[in-house]
C-alpha cells in the first residue's frame, strides 16, 4: 500500500491543554493624590501666579505619587482667571521633577504639560480645572513630581490659587523672578498646600486564553507534532505537556505516537 502524505487533522481525544497569556491593557486613569477645598471649609488663602513681560510668579504644588502607571492630568483649584486683553492667554500646568522634595526650576526639569484658556478658569475657588497632559509622563509608587502653572501665548496674564494646609505627600512651593533667582521656595509653613489632584492610568491584565486540543487518540504516520514543533514554539511545548499528561493516563497508543515525534 502506497504511503498516504501526512494529515494535520486530528480527532480530538486524550487531552486539551489550554494556555493563557496575559495582555497588559490601559484601564480609565484613576485619581491618584487628591487634596481638594473641603465642603466645611470656609477659611482659604490664595495667591496669585501670573507673568508680566519678563517679571513673573509661579506657584506650584508637590505630591509623592500612590500608583504606578502613567499620569494623564492633573485639577487645580484656580480661579478669576485674568487675560489682561489677551483672549488667547493660556494657563498651563506643569509637571516638573524635583530634587529633595523641591520643584527644580527650569524648562529642562518639565516633563509634560497641560493648558487651558485663562478666559474659560472659573470665577470660584471651589471648582477644580482640569488640565490634559499632553504626554504621559510614566510614574512609580514613592516619586516625588511637582505640577505649577504658569502662563503662556501672552506677555500679560495671572488666575489666582487657592490654599489651605492638610496634604502630607508634599507642600506648596512658589518662584518669582523678584528673589532666589527664581528658584522655588516654601510658599509659607512647610503644611501649606495648594488643592489639586493628579489622574494615573494604571495598566490592568487582561486574560487572553486561546484554547490548543491535543488530540492523540487518531494521529497519522506523521504525527502532528512533529509539524507543530517547526510552526511554533508555543505549539511544541504543548506537544511535550500532551506526552507527559498521556504518559500518566496509562494511554500506550497515544504515548508512543508522540515518542515518534
Amino acid at each position: 500500500m502506497p504511503r498516504q502524505r501526512s494529515s494535520t487533522w486530528i480527532a480530538l481525544a486524550a487531552c486539551p491543554l489550554c494556555f493563557t497569556w496575559s495582555i497588559s491593557a490601559m484601564a480609565t486613569p484613576q485619581v491618584d493624590q487628591s487634596f481638594v477645598f473641603p465642603a466645611n471649609d470656609g477659611q482659604v488663602d490664595a495667591i496669585t501666579s501670573g507673568a508680566s513681560g519678563s517679571a513673573y510668579s509661579e506657584a506650584a504644588q508637590t505630591f509623592t505619587v500612590g500608583r504606578s502607571g502613567i499620569l494623564t492630568g492633573v485639577d487645580l483649584d484656580i480661579s478669576d482667571g485674568v487675560n489682561y486683553g489677551y483672549p488667547g492667554a493660556e494657563a498651563t500646568a506643569e509637571i516638573r521633577s524635583t530634587s529633595g522634595g523641591v520643584p527644580l526650576a527650569g524648562s529642562q526639569y518639565v516633563l509634560s504639560r497641560g493648558s487651558e484658556l485663562v478666559s474659560s478658569l472659573p470665577s470660584d475657588w471651589t471648582t477644580l480645572t482640569h488640565f490634559d497632559l499632553t504626554t504621559g509622563v510614566p510614574v512609580n509608587v514613592g516619586d516625588i513630581l511637582a505640577v505649577d502653572l504658569t502662563y503662556t501665548n501672552a506677555p500679560v496674564a495671572g488666575a489666582t490659587l487657592s490654599y489651605s494646609g492638610g496634604y502630607s505627600g508634599g507642600a506648596a512651593y512658589f518662584s518669582t523672578s523678584y528673589s532666589n533667582n527664581g528658584a522655588f521656595q516654601l510658599l509659607g509653613l512647610p503644611t501649606d498646600d495648594l488643592y489639586f489632584q493628579t489622574y494615573v492610568q494604571v495598566p490592568e491584565p487582561a486574560s487572553v486564553s486561546i484554547l490548543v486540543l491535543a488530540g492523540v487518540g487518531v494521529l497519522s504516520r506523521r504525527c502532528w507534532c512533529q509539524q507543530a514543533r517547526w510552526k511554533s514554539a508555543v505549539f511544541r511545548d504543548a506537544a511535550v505537556a500532551c506526552q507527559r499528561r498521556v504518559s500518566k493516563r496509562g494511554n500506550s497508543i497515544g504515548a508512543a505516537a508522540v515518542r515518534t515525534c
